[in-house]
């Protein structure tokens, strides 16, 4: 019984968060387009258009993941050899070395193409 509760609140939270969210951002695009604000500074509010969109986001998150990933692979054998207390660990470690590596081979990557692009 405690845990349908716990789930239905759960999810009637979450619901009535988004619902809060979406129901003021409707009630402050209303009221811009009310006072007759709307311009090229206000613009920003009815989409995503980014003057500068990064095409290589997607080759970041992918290097992350991906090198998570393969950390994750390199660690579930590796935890055989280690001590119960410390397997958590390799696992986390191994993760966030993923993810560095990931980071920092996308850094060098954008490097690379703005070097390209300046020239």
């Amino acid at each position: 019984m405690e845990n349908v509760v716990v789930t239905i609140m759960f999810f009637g939270s979450t619901a009535f968060a988004l619902w809060k969210f979406f129901d003021t951002r409707h009630k402050e695009r209303m009221a811009i387009i009310e006072r007759s604000l709307i311009s090229e500074d206000v613009r920003y509010l009815y989409g995503r258009v980014d003057r500068n969109p990064n095409r290589l986001t997607a080759l970041k998150w992918g290097l992350a993941v991906a090198l998570v990933g393969v950390a994750l692979l390199v660690a579930i054998p590796l935890m055989y050899w280690v001590e119960d207390n410390f397997r958590p660990l390799v696992v986390i470690g191994l993760m966030c070395l993923g993810g560095g590596i990931g980071f920092l081979s996308y850094y060098v990557i954008a490097l690379r193409t703005d070097k390209q692009k300046a020239v």
